[in-house]
Formats: structure tokens, C-alpha cells, sequence
């Protein structure tokens, strides 16, 4: 429907066209790739017919296609109502396209606090994305921990701002403060940039499109420029191989894997990191002086798993109390986001399910 009513407006477009020639021969030999191109060449009939049309859906980029009407516009009063019911048709499109492919739990409760986060930490002129991670990280604390938020079918975009696990509080948090680095505070460019960071290439596709190994989401988002791995910034930086494919290991664990072409696809995706290598702060170093200064407010941490078969299994931000580094995360064992009660350096080692963590920073 979109294309045909956006050529329906061509046409009309033509139409103003047809009594003054000079304002026709100007867009066709702008466009056509012809040596010299007049209205004797190329009748207003035979474009009608559908050449210009074809030209410009597959010829041509659509910054070009606005440039043109938007000098037209000042030719002609009937350009603008033309240029007006392109807008309209674009606005249409893209709010369509938002809502059939997202799942909110409270679509009018979750985009009106969306919008409210946004508003408000952009006004704050926060000199660092660590320092907004942790503004918006905040909002979040008592919110219940509730695991498989996600698991739906058929995969989309899920926003549920009412029930977090350790994944969902650091990926909205960090699409929440990437929306306002770019300027941004409406919710439908949180989405947008939800969906960047949550899916390889930043696109749905099923299930196996989710980044479900953190090592997965290092690689697709650093090659695509929204984060960097800042661990190997850090004074005491090792490196640990692991052949990651826990979830084929145990499909039973994973209902959405009972689909044997999802299975398939997360199979061949757990290919690409046989032995793979990866940097890491281990937790005896945590506790020293020089490992604690170069952490950021706000710095997300992947916590290195000690599984041998998969790379991380917990997540949260970096905060500071009194000068000690803390955990803001999702805590399923107290059922709710929250500050850990210990410092960092001794959260880690209390815990002997982590072997060290990764540092991972926004890059706008």
C-alpha cells in the first residue's frame, strides 16, 4: 500500500507539471541518464506510463527523491500539500512497522515511562554514557526479577519494563542511554535501538537472532560500532579460551529449542566460537588499587562464568559508593534489581560461579 500510494502522488505530481515545461525538463535530465534529455524526448504521457515512477523506486536514492520535491515546493502551492501526504505516508509506514514488530507488556504504561527516562536524563547533560547508565540504571532498582520475559513466539522486540532478569535490565538500560546520546527521547528510537543491540545485525529473525552468548553481543556490537571492550583497558587484563555451545548442551533447558530449524541455527552459530578467546579481569585482581580506578560509573560487567562450556552468566552495571565500585544488577536469588550489599571485589569472591568479569562501554 505504501508504494502505491506514494506513486498515486507522483502522478499528481506530473500533473502540476504539464503546463510548465521548464519545471518538467528540470527533474528528467536531473535524473534520466541521457546526454540531453527535454520534454520533446520524454512526453508527460509516457511518463505517466510509469517510467518516472520506475525511476524513482528503483533508481534512485530517497534522499534525492526529497530534495527534489522540497525545492519544488517553492514552485508550486500544490507541491505542498503533495509534499505533505509523503510525510504523512512515511509517518504511517514507519509507525506500522513499530508496532507489528514489538511486544510490550504494558504498551501505554511502558512508553509513557520510556519517554519520562529519556526526557529527564537528557536533561541532566551527563558528560559520559557511563554516567547515564547509571541515572537510568537507578530508576530500575526493587523492580521483580523475572526470567524468560522474552521467550514468546513469534521472536520480537519485547519491552517489559515491570519484570527484569540480570539481560533485559543492562540491554534496556544501555538502548535507554545510546537513544539519548543520539539526541533522542521518544520511545520508538529506544526501540529501535533495542533491537540493535538485543539481535545479530540489529535485525529480528527468530530466536537464534537474539545475541544469547555475551561473547556473541561483544562481537556483533563492537563490528557495528555501538559498544567497546574496554577489559583490555584495564592494568591486569588475561585471557581465557572456551568452546562456547551450552545451549545445544542442554536444549532441554531452552522450551524455544524444540524447534529443530531454531536449534539448527543456534548449532551453527555456536561454530563460530569453538576455542574462542576473550579477555578478562579475574576476581583476585578486583580488590587492587590501580584494577578499582579504572573502573567508570556505570561500566556494564559481564561476570565469567566458571562452566566450561559457556562464557558468561550473570550482568549489571558498576556504580560507586563511598569510592568503592558496587553491583547494580538483577538479582534472582533476592528476587529483585538491586545494589549489591558488598563491594564489588568481594561480590566476586563470595561468589565462586564467577571466575572474572568483562567491561564493556558505549561508544557515543
Amino acid at each position: 500500500m505504501p508504494q502505491k500510494a506514494i506513486k498515486n502522488v507522483i502522478i499528481n505530481a506530473i500533473n502540476c507539471f504539464k503546463n510548465n515545461t521548464k519545471l518538467l525538463q528540470w527533474p528528467l535530465a536531473y535524473f534520466l541518464p541521457l546526454p540531453v534529455v527535454s520534454t520533446e524526448l520524454v512526453s508527460v504521457r509516457s511518463v505517466q506510463e510509469g517510467v518516472f515512477a520506475r525511476l524513482i523506486f528503483y533508481w534512485l536514492p530517497v534522499s534525492i527523491f526529497f530534495r527534489i520535491f522540497v525545492d519544488i515546493i517553492f514552485m508550486s502551492f500544490k507541491m505542498k500539500k503533495i509534499l505533505s501526504t509523503i510525510v504523512l505516508i512515511f509517518t504511517v509506514s514507519c509507525g506500522a512497522y513499530a508496532a507489528a514488530n514489538v511486544r510490550f507488556h504494558n504498551e501505554a504504561t511502558d512508553t509513557t515511562r520510556i519517554n519520562e527516562i529519556l526526557i529527564e536524563t537528557a536533561a541532566k547533560n551527563f558528560k559520559t554514557s557511563g554516567e547515564r547508565n547509571a541515572f537510568i540504571a537507578r530508576k530500575f532498582i526493587a523492580t521483580p526479577y523475572v526470567a524468560g520475559t522474552l521467550d514468546q513466539t513469534p521472536e520480537l522486540v519485547t519491552v517489559n519494563l515491570d519484570e527484569l532478569d540480570c539481560t533485559t535490565f543492562v540491554d534496556m538500560v544501555l538502548a535507554m542511554s545510546f537513544t539519548v546520546g543520539e539526541g533522542r527521547t521518544s520511545w520508538r528510537d529506544f526501540v529501535y535501538n533495542l533491537e540493535r543491540m538485543r539481535y545479530r545485525g540489529g535485525e529480528v529473525n527468530g530466536y537464534a537472532s537474539r545475541l544469547h552468548y555475551i561473547s556473541d553481543w561483544f562481537v556483533d556490537n563492537i563490528h557495528r560500532g555501538n559498544i567497546e571492550d574496554a577489559t583490555r583497558l584495564f592494568p591486569k587484563v588475561n585471557y581465557i579460551v572456551r568452546t562456547i555451545d551450552f545451549m545445544s548442551s542442554n536444549r532441554d533447558k531452552y522450551p524455544l529449542l524444540a524447534d529443530d530449524d531454531e536449534f539448527r541455527r543456534i548449532k551453527n552459530i555456536e561454530i563460530g566460537y569453538r576455542s574462542h578467546r576473550f579477555p578478562y579481569i579475574k576476581t583476585v585482581d578486583l580488590g587492587g588499587k590501580e584494577t578499582k580506578a579504572a573502573f567508570r560509573e556505570g561500566d556494564a560487567v559481564a561476570l565469567v562464568s566458571s562452566l566450561k562450556n559457556l562464557d558468561v552468566s550473570h550482568m549489571g552495571f558498576v556504580v560507586f559508593e563511598n569510592g568503592e565500585p558496587y553491583l547494580l544488577h538483577a538479582s534472582s536469588s533476592d528476587g529483585k534489581v538491586e545494589l549489591s550489599q558488598r563491594p564489588l571485589a568481594d561480590y566476586m569472591k563470595r561468589n565462586r560461579s564467577f571466575v572474572g568479569l568483562r567491561i564493556a562501554r558505549l561508544k557515543n
